[in-house]
């Protein structure tokens, strides 16, 4: 995932958009970059196993690392939505959810865990289960390539069943077959099973070539070293005798590069293009506007400072996963469990982290090339008042900070997914820059054909100076927070984009050392 980010955020964008916004080819066919990631991954993983020697310990870590993957692939497939235009790409990215939540199932019930006791091996059955699912995405996705259209709530309905239906049967009802005997190895239900796994994936492949022409050539070998990767993983896990053989271990390992290459085939079709394409609409809003220099100057400003917000802070945050990841990597042995829970619980944050701003960024982006969907409805705010309430209220707990509401029904006319995240934005910078043991309480009035909501706070305040370009993102600067928090200040940006386009105005009222009311309005319903 570095290099995915931090070549697109380094490389990319100061060599090929600030000097010009003119894109540089690049070959179209998987690139050399390509094959040192995947080598890379394979080195780092054979170097991890080598230094623990320890099975249980090698396969949480490399299933854990594959259901990150599968996270992250679909929050990214999930927001970029609008940015796809590639359907069989769509169906695979919202499939990683399942995919990943039945992998951390097979995780937790695979021997040695002891999470959930039982004499069968449930953890062979979710494999088999969850490689059926995932070739048959990859076969069946070919079905709505070029043209089908995919109904997502339809799409995530099925899924779920899909994925219930597999968790009952093995779990609950007990009815799956068996697939791994204590004394005895894998069933031939288990082996069997697998080479029709390899059947299914070899016509994906298949498949795939004869619709070459509907995926860009780089995708194209993404996803084809992905099944490939996916065969030879499966090939490995009809021939090992024992759940902890070597075997089994090089199956997992080309099961971890799978995943990326099918995750590297979503971010450059999903994020980095539609990125290229949102700078070079950049660059021609400039050339129509070059005769109003202020007016330029505010764009190149703006543009500048959203760079390093990617180059940066978007940067920085690998940097520290990196880090403790390397602690675990090469230094586990020396801590004990609860070190070991302080580093995990660290990597964890810090993910958290990097995804919301991953998530406001695409958010802004969209909102400049006008692609956010924008659907107004009839509601009760007070509901969702209450779920942002539900939401950050572990953060104030950890800070002593009370959290008062002041508010009755008011029904407002707005895009309820805008108002939550504002919502939320808004909280979270409360809590932020709110003293332990301090109070935030939420407040609502109408004000002639308007709802004024507001959010006040006893924390540090803001200077008089800052506060007035606190909603300009070419003045987008974050402080740290009374614990040392941090942040890019892109939330209030992304704020204030979301209350203008529900035509509302958003302002603060603040004063240094006594805190600060954030108040914005929504069109009364």
């Amino acid at each position: 995932m570095n290099v995915c980010f931090y070549t697109f955020a380094t490389s990319k964008l100061k060599g090929d958009y600030i000097d010009g916004f003119k894109p540089k080819t690049s070959s179209m066919r998987l690139s050399k970059r390509n094959i040192w990631e995947i080598v890379s991954i394979a080195v780092i993983i054979f170097a991890f196993d080598l230094i623990v020697k320890d099975y249980l310990f090698f396969h949480t870590i490399a299933e854990l690392f594959s259901i990150s993957i599968m996270f992250v692939l679909f929050a990214i497939t999930w927001n970029s939505l609008k940015f796809l235009n590639n359907n069989y790409l769509v169906l695979v990215g919202v499939a990683a959810l399942f995919i990943g939540i039945l992998d951390l199932l097979h995780t937790l019930t695979f021997t040695g865990m002891n999470i959930i006791k039982s004499p069968i091996f449930f953890a062979n059955q979710f494999w088999v289960a969850t490689r059926f699912f995932e070739a048959s995405v990859l076969l069946l996705g070919f079905l709505f390539v070029p043209d089908h259209k995919i109904h997502i709530k339809r799409l995530l309905a099925i899924y779920t069943l899909v994925t219930a239906s597999i968790i009952l049967a093995i779990l609950y009802f007990k009815i799956f077959p068996v697939s791994y005997a204590q004394g005895f190895g894998q069933t031939t239900f288990k082996i069997v099973s697998e080479y029709v796994i390899i059947g299914i994936l070899i016509c994906a492949i298949a498949i795939l070539t004869h619709k070459r022409k509907y995926f860009d050539e780089n995708t194209y070998y993404l996803i084809a070293i992905s099944i490939i990767l996916t065969v030879l993983s499966e090939f490995c896990f009809t021939l090992y005798v024992s759940n902890f053989d070597f075997v089994n271990k090089l199956g997992h390992i080309l099961k971890v590069l799978s995943f990326f290459m099918i995750y590297k085939a979503n971010i450059e079709s999903g994020f980095k293009r539609p990125m290229e394409t949102f700078f070079r609409d950049l660059k021609a809003s400039e050339a129509k506007i070059k005769d109003y220099s202020v007016e330029l100057e505010r764009q190149i400003t703006m543009k500048n400072r959203f760079f390093s917000i990617i180059s940066h802070d978007l940067r920085n945050p690998f940097t520290v996963l990196f880090g403790f990841s390397e602690l675990l990597l090469e230094k586990h042995a020396k801590y004990n469990e609860k070190e070991r829970e302080e580093i995990i619980q660290n990597i964890y944050d810090t993910s958290q982290k990097t995804y919301r701003l991953l998530e406001n960024l695409l958010s802004w982006s969209r909102t400049q090339t006008n692609t956010l969907p924008f659907n107004p409805l009839r509601f009760d705010i007070k509901n969702v008042l209450d779920e942002s309430l539900v939401l950050v209220r572990n953060n104030a707990k950890l800070k002593d900070i009370e959290m008062k509401r002041e508010y009755h029904t008011d029904w407002v006319m707005a895009d309820v997914d805008m108002v939550e995240a504002i919502m939320r934005n808004l909280l979270s910078n409360a809590i932020k820059y709110t003293p332990r043991g301090g109070t935030i309480t939420i407040h609502t009035k109408q004000e002639n054909n308007h709802l004024q909501v507001s959010i006040t706070d006893t924390g540090v305040g803001i200077a008089p100076e800052k506060a007035k370009n606190l909603f300009q993102i070419d003045h987008a600067k974050s402080t740290k927070g009374t614990e040392n928090e941090t942040g890019t200040g892109l939330g209030l940006i992304l704020t204030a984009e979301f209350v203008t386009i529900n035509k509302g105005r958003i302002w603060v009222d603040s004063e240094k050392e006594k805190g600060s009311t954030f108040s914005f309005t929504l069109p009364v319903g």
